[in-house]
């Protein structure tokens, strides 16, 4: 399995729901396929996979990164 990153669950904006969301990262944090799970999560709490990386029309230094869990 590629490498799992971690996210801070307080990065999480907008609407979010169990298998599926938004982050508000910095350029760079996570691309697009990077596969991730929350800082503090357990070892079997699911991991998500980076669908889209767009630019943040109000901060040009964040990008909204789309979020869908893949073992659910």
């Amino acid at each position: 399995m590629p490498d799992v990153k971690t996210a801070d669950p307080a990065s999480r904006y907008g609407q979010v729901a169990d298998a599926w969301g938004n982050l508000l990262l910095a350029p760079g944090a996570l691309e697009k396929d990077d596969l991730f799970r929350f800082l503090g999560d357990p070892a079997d709490a699911p991991t998500f996979k980076v669908k889209r990386v767009l630019p943040f029309p109000l901060d040009a230094g964040k990008r909204l990164v789309y979020y869908e869990a893949l073992n659910r």
